[in-house]
């Protein structure tokens, strides 16, 4: 950029809006997700960062598919395998298309709690 009133009408014309998080009156302050930006995100372990991220990683994603978007996204977890982190996302990409709470645990076959028929109809529908 040749200078900062070339970056301003950039950002006149749209070229820096970020895509939605999710996170609704947060974003007047940390602008929505921007492209080439490293988020780190730490807190004590079950104090929500997984769910919070997974919300905002989702969103993020619904919000470059319909604005024709690419983008590459890399997550990375000290405490969660990839397996664990794929039911996780598939348990709020239920929530946020059908309104239906399916436990990752649930979906994964992980403890006591089995699947319903129509719940196995949901996530079989996700995963096809």
């Amino acid at each position: 950029m040749s200078s900062l009133r070339d970056r301003i009408q950039a950002g006149k014309e749209g070229k820096y809006k970020g895509l939605d998080n999710g996170l609704g009156d947060i974003n007047k302050y940390i602008y929505d997700i921007q492209r080439g930006t490293y988020y780190l995100i730490g807190a004590l372990s079950g104090a929500g960062k997984t769910t919070l991220v997974d919300y905002m990683i989702l969103t993020a994603l619904e919000d470059a598919k319909k604005k024709g978007h690419k983008v590459d996204v890399f997550y990375y977890s000290f405490e969660i395998k990839e397996e664990i982190k794929k039911l996780n996302w598939l348990s709020v990409h239920i929530y946020k298309k059908y309104k239906v709470i399916i436990s990752p645990q649930s979906i994964g076959g992980l403890g006591e709690e089995i699947l319903t028929d129509y719940q196995q109809k949901l996530v079989d529908s996700e995963i096809d």
